[in-house]
């Protein structure tokens, strides 16, 4: 009779803890990497509080009774009553911990499904497209601009003229020449740049297949 008066007071670190951890591991608090041992940890909680009822219901509470000294008394419920939140607090950083390994792909680690693979790779394409049309706009625009043509013009012939007085002086024209006889290799070089161009260009192929005659 007495042990359904102690339940509820059993019963309420459990469930304050239980409501803890469901925040914890809710996916408007901690994301979808907390979210996914939110089942995982809410059986955990059920089944300690399942065995510490069990165990202090099945407890045999009358040996005390029969105890002629001080030392002879087991004092279980002083005991419990102390390593029930330190039961607690191991099993939650069990559950942090858990959390952590999986989030950050140390273990667990779950593939990512192909549809959000690809619209990953969707908004990827998407903001290129959209960078790149941004440069369009901006070429055109500074090419149909009087002003900003006639400066865009200017800064081109001072480049030129620059480059071409660097590349008369002595110094420049013996590092170049050093350089292209010793150090760089032009035919990789050349190679790199027709693998690019056929890989950017399309392969230009008549629509129409050309007629043998005879």
């Amino acid at each position: 009779m007495y042990f359904y008066y102690a339940l509820p007071s059993l019963l309420a670190p459990h469930l304050v803890n239980l409501v803890v951890v469901s925040l914890a591991t809710s996916a408007t608090v901690s994301g979808k990497e907390a979210a996914r041992w939110r089942r995982i940890a809410s059986m955990a909680m059920a089944v300690v509080a399942g065995i510490d009822v069990w165990s202090v219901s099945t407890y045999n509470h009358g040996a005390n009774a029969r105890a002629t000294r001080p030392s002879d008394l087991d004092m279980y419920f002083w005991t419990s009553r102390a390593l029930r939140p330190v039961a607690l607090g191991v099993l939650n950083l069990a559950i942090a911990a858990l959390i952590y390994v999986s989030s950050t792909n140390r273990l667990f680690v779950s593939p990512v499904d192909p549809a959000t693979r690809v619209a990953a790779v969707t908004r990827q394409l998407l903001a290129t497209k959209s960078k790149m049309s941004a440069v369009g706009i901006i070429k055109n625009t500074s090419l149909r601009d009087e002003d900003l043509r006639t400066r865009t013009a200017a800064y081109w012939t001072h480049e030129g003229r620059l480059m071409r007085e660097v590349m008369e002086d002595r110094e420049v024209v013996e590092g170049i020449n050093d350089a292209l006889a010793n150090r760089i290799q032009i035919q990789a070089i050349t190679q790199d740049a027709e693998n690019y161009a056929l890989n950017m260009l399309p392969d230009l192929k008549p629509v129409v297949p050309v007629a043998k005659v005879g």
